[in-house]
């Protein structure tokens, strides 16, 4: 099994054990459910731990506290419960897998590693309706995810930075953050051809005067879908920011952003290179584009800016972003493959 870890001084490293759960009703047993259950066995850590478990390419234990009990060096057993993605009275024998143990919440999940066998579990369910056999779906196991501090940053560096034509800005970013993805990951089945300015523009639907923010999004996660690529939109609440710094320190995330004005549409979109959580309920982010836009009549540019997460109004920056609004962020995931 491959896995991330971060800890000193254990005796043994942790191990994962499966199980699919059979549920007793009152006497009536389903066999071969839909939960499976697994079970981190380890010799304790210096302070709480989180663990990421991934199963047949889903992301099925998501940042679960891994709770530290005294003593040191003594094996320890946590479990849970998670969906084998299968319907009731399906045998699961074997998974594919991956996970890591890490002291903080991660954005994505750990490449899947190596086979690993499923055993079964005896689960009872007490209080039903005679012999009614009922119980709720299974579902993914979901954590809470560590409010960072302040001064905790995010960051990608060499982010390609390509001059553009006018009101080119959504795909150039996309165009620069694919082309560094590739760079990163260049087994990743997306064609360089696809990564292209006039690729995405085509492939967004792209005219002279642009696409409104959520248009774009949407399109880009239609266009990147059949690659792998999971799209999520983010706002500019510290919630969403935590998760995107977490994503850039991935190393398999990277962000556009678009600040505008509040009451409409259009706005400016940019390739955003690092965030920082500010004092004061701020975040400053590094940005890079091209400010003018005239097919490299001037020489792209790296930016600074700096918004309120509570209102997404920017602060400070340049005169395109300054006393305007954070529209929007949208972040692409690689999938969970290797590099």
């Amino acid at each position: 099994m491959t896995f991330a870890l971060f800890f000193a001084l254990a005796a043994a490293p942790p191990s994962l054990s499966f199980a699919q759960c059979d549920i007793d009703f009152d006497g009536s047993t389903a066999q071969d459910s839909s939960y499976g259950f697994v079970v981190l066995d380890h010799q304790g850590f210096n302070d709480d731990m989180y663990l990421n478990v991934n199963v047949d390419g889903r992301w099925e234990v998501e940042n679960a506290l891994v709770v530290v009990s005294p003593p040191f060096g003594q094996q320890q057993r946590q479990g849970f419960h998670f969906s084998l993605g299968v319907p009731d009275g399906t045998d699961v024998t074997t998974v594919m897998t991956g996970y890591s143990v890490t002291p903080g919440p991660v954005a994505v999940p750990p490449p899947l590693a190596t086979a690993a066998p499923v055993g079964s579990k005896l689960e009872s369910v007490r209080g039903t309706a005679g012999s009614v056999i009922f119980h709720t779906p299974a579902k993914p196991w979901v954590g809470k995810t560590k409010k960072l501090p302040v001064g905790s940053k995010g960051e990608i560096t060499g982010v390609p930075n390509q001059p553009c034509g006018p009101n080119q800005c959504v795909p150039t970013a996309i165009s620069n953050l694919l082309k560094w993805l590739k760079s990163k990951f260049p087994g990743w089945k997306l064609p360089d051809d696809k990564t292209s300015i006039p690729a995405i523009a085509a492939a967004l639907g792209w005219g002279a005067t642009g696409v409104p923010f959520n248009q774009w999004v949407e399109a880009k996660r239609t266009f990147l879908k059949p690659f792998g690529i999971k799209t999520t939109k983010h706002n500019q609440n510290e919630g969403d920011v935590d998760k995107m710094i977490m994503g850039l320190n991935s190393g398999m995330c990277v962000i556009e952003m678009e600040v505008g004005m509040e009451d409409q549409d259009g706005g400016h979109c940019v390739a955003v290179t690092s965030m920082t959580k500010l004092e004061g309920g701020k975040c400053q982010v590094t940005v890079v584009h091209d400010p003018v836009q005239k097919n490299g009549a001037t020489d792209p540019v790296t930016e600074t800016i700096t918004f309120e997460m509570s209102t997404g109004k920017v602060t400070d920056g340049p005169p395109w972003a300054k006393d305007k609004k954070v529209h929007g962020f949208a972040m692409e995931c690689m999938p969970m493959v290797k590099k």
